[in-house]
């Protein structure tokens, strides 16, 4: 994908696992580092990255983090899609001043050709779009 294309976002709602992990620290075989774990759901998607909702709180300390990477494990249906991921941004989700979660967008940066063809079949527009 080139530089300044547009990727075309898609609604969809899929559980998800997020990992937080150190910028040196690899994932596991099991594709989950030692890092914080936390479960939520996508917003949108698209073939170069996702729209996160989760919602914890106390988590910020995570995402202003300079160089922050997120492994993410997709719930699609037929299957679980594993990315690695940086963060693009986030921003704080209130509740009467109150921050209850966060939206997290983050930019796929090593994914597998299959995975990747599979998420591309979701984020795809359709006719009725």
């Amino acid at each position: 994908m080139s530089q300044g294309r547009y990727a075309h976002r898609r609604r969809a709602q899929f559980p998800v696992r997020l990992n937080f992990r150190e910028a040196a620290q690899a994932p596991s075989k099991s594709g989950f580092s030692a890092g914080l774990t936390l479960v939520g759901r996508t917003r949108d998607i698209s073939e170069s990255g996702v729209g996160l909702i989760v919602s914890a709180s106390k988590i910020k300390h995570y995402l202003a983090r300079k160089d922050c990477r997120i492994d993410l494990a997709i719930e699609l249906p037929g299957g679980v899609v594993r990315a690695e991921s940086t963060l693009a941004r986030f921003q704080s989700l209130e509740e009467g001043g109150v921050v209850k979660g966060y939206f997290i967008g983050a930019h796929f940066t090593k994914i597998t050709n299959e995975d990747r063809e599979r998420i591309t079949q979701f984020a795809a527009p359709n006719e009725a779009e």
